[in-house]
């Protein structure tokens, strides 16, 4: 349906803001999850800071991709790149905030919900997503999508797994 709705260049566009996003992101890991997964401690001291590093983390993604946004704008001759990538990286931002509740689910191989969680994050995203390219017909229906996608992702992590009791902690 995109396809038919938005052309071959948008999303060239997008695939190239993308890959610099995950270029950042994976240059940026830290090993959060991984911690908790291969960890035993349920010490909330412990998830919390976890929990902080993820946000600082994430905080630290979205500026350094902003601040990298012009110089690849310039590089690409795509001067349009430059607001798509910085409005790509409020992506990361969210992700810090996910919920510790996920890792914990991870290390319990309590998978249920997670799976189904993102079945619903995946479905109501491309609605959204195809929703916005009828509309504005340009690349920032892409980038509306990825954002809000993100955005209630986030609000599943909190809503559908169980509590934790998030506290800034370092």
């Amino acid at each position: 349906v995109l396809t038919r709705l938005l052309t071959p260049e948008i999303f060239g566009l997008m695939a190239l803001a993308q890959v610099f996003m995950q270029g950042i992101e994976m240059l940026g890991d830290v090993g959060t999850r991984a911690s908790v997964v291969r960890s035993r401690r349920e010490d909330p001291d412990f998830l919390n800071t976890v929990w902080t590093v993820q946000i600082l983390r994430g905080l630290a993604i979205g500026l350094v991709t902003c601040l990298l946004a012009w110089p690849a704008s310039r590089l690409y001759d795509r001067p349009i790149l430059f607001p798509v990538i910085c409005a790509i990286s409020l992506t990361a931002v969210l992700a810090g905030f996910v919920s510790i509740s996920v890792s914990r689910a991870e290390r319990q191989m309590a998978l249920k919900r997670i799976t189904l969680a993102g079945i619903g994050v995946q479905i109501v995203g491309t609605l959204l997503t195809i929703l916005a390219a009828w509309i504005l017909g340009s690349v920032w229906a892409l980038v509306i999508g990825a954002v809000l996608s993100s955005a209630l992702q986030l609000a599943m992590t909190h809503v559908i797994l169980p509590p934790f009791a998030h506290r800034f902690r370092l």
